[in-house]
């Protein structure tokens, strides 16, 4: 209980919540952290070289993983090591004695799938069946390797945070140069979730194979950041197969578009071969739904014809050609406009121009009515007015818009009408600012 002032007790643990609270309250404690990697092959160098110990540093760095930050565990191993090799230690010593999974087998397999070799990554898997590794273990190490590269391809100067040192920094280095840091993200998820199901698995090691495998055969992702440009060029070659296989067009009396190709050419259609929509499957003009009323947005006129800079000559002679060329000067949206929308009536003495679209592509084609009405002022050399128009039976956004806020009033005025509503207005002295409709 007293102890004379010259005795000092030091008290080592590495469970200090085993420690009565008693004894605890007594001490002085200090929480020793765990040593890195590096300081521990430092530290375990120099007990080598005063030992008159010969050990290679890929050996110190295997044991220096295994002690896991632990000065008193690397000891331990190291003198297990030298206990079984004598004072010359090799690397097949350290792997014979600890278990560990050879490093360069670990990074062979990296370079195989990160190089979507699949037939690689199945014969090192092969050859690491036949040294009799551990399958859990062999897929932690392979966690932590692929954890390493992340890292390294995501932070410039990446040595504090990693465990690689020397060779296997340069080959990591190497090999996160041919990888995107969303696949190397992708892989490690991958990984990770194999990892979890190995814990339950009956046959640990084939369950690991497969994973390999997917994880090699995973296809290229891709960025949000590069979807408008695939899909801009999906569209400018739909657009040449179409006008590869698209019929000729003449116009009639009345200004509408009628199909001239034979009979023959136009029932034969294949998935390379697009067909122009045939006139005789357009209703009238007069049966569609729409009027400036109603489509205040999708009209759109020009301000007029603008002086000549480059597009003289250029006059169309129908209104499949004005069309097309109207098309070609939209740039890749133009093609997406070729594809899914046709021109249904076009009065060049009232420089009327009616578009039906497709309804999945309605909104897209609205959007761009002004360039269309200014392109097309250029081309005709006067004042166009332009609208898209929908088949009969379907909604033209400015009727779903009407529909969509008559709806939202009859909302409006049941709620304020509705009884507990008034009654709250009455007792707060409150009035009602704004009312939301769930759609």
């Amino acid at each position: 209980e007293e102890p004379p002032p010259h005795v000092v007790f030091i008290f080592a643990t590495t469970d200090p919540h085993k420690v009565p609270v008693t004894i605890l309250s007594r001490c002085q404690q200090y929480d020793f952290k765990r040593l890195s990697t590096k300081e521990l092959i430092s530290l375990l160098s120099d007990i080598a070289a005063s030992e008159k110990i010969s050990i290679e540093d890929k050996s110190l760095l295997s044991i220096a993983r295994e002690a896991e930050g632990s000065v008193r565990d690397s000891q331990s191993l190291l003198d297990q090591v030298v206990s079984y090799a004598g004072d010359e230690v090799t690397y097949q010593d350290v792997k014979d004695v600890l278990g560990v999974v050879d490093r360069d087998l670990l990074f062979s397999i990296a370079e195989a799938i990160i190089g979507k070799d699949g037939e690689a990554v199945l014969s090192l898997f092969s050859e690491a069946e036949k040294y009799g590794v551990d399958f859990k273990r062999f897929s932690v190490d392979l966690q932590d390797l692929f954890r390493d590269l992340a890292v390294t391809k995501s932070v410039e100067d990446s040595a504090p945070l990693t465990d690689l040192v020397g060779e296997e920094a340069s080959r990591s280095a190497a090999i996160v140069e041919e990888v995107k840091w969303e696949e190397l993200h992708a892989l490690f998820d991958m990984l990770s979730n194999g990892v979890e199901r190995l814990r339950l698995a009956s046959r640990p090691g084939v369950l690991l194979e497969m994973i390999l495998l997917k994880m090699a055969k995973m296809p290229p992702l891709i960025s949000l950041a590069e979807l408008p440009e695939r899909a801009a060029a999906a569209a400018v070659n739909a657009g040449r197969l179409m006008r590869e296989a698209k019929p000729a067009f003449a116009q009639s009396s009345h200004g509408r578009v009628e199909d001239k190709a034979s009979p023959a050419a136009a029932s034969t259609p294949s998935r390379e071969n697009f067909s122009a929509p045939d006139s005789d499957d357009l209703p009238p003009v007069d049966s569609y739904d729409v009027n400036a009323e109603e489509l205040p947005v999708e009209e759109v006129e020009n301000e007029g014809a603008p002086a000549d800079d480059g597009w003289s000559g250029t006059k169309p002679e129908n209104p499949e050609a004005l069309f097309r060329a109207i098309v070609e000067r939209l740039g890749p949206f133009g093609e997406v406009v070729g594809c899914h929308a046709k021109v249904v009536l076009w009065d060049e003495a009232k420089g009327h121009l009616a578009i039906e679209a497709q309804s999945d592509h309605r909104i897209s084609v609205e959007n761009k009515v002004e360039e269309i009405a200014e392109i097309a002022g250029k081309l005709t050399g006067r004042r166009v007015r332009v609208e898209v128009v929908v088949p009969k039976g379907q909604e033209s956004t400015a009727q779903r818009a009407r529909r969509e806020s008559d709806l939202e009033r009859k909302h409006r005025r049941e709620m304020i009408a509705d009884p507990v509503v008034q009654h709250l207005q009455r007792s707060l002295e409150a009035e009602i600012e704004e009312v939301k409709v769930d759609k």
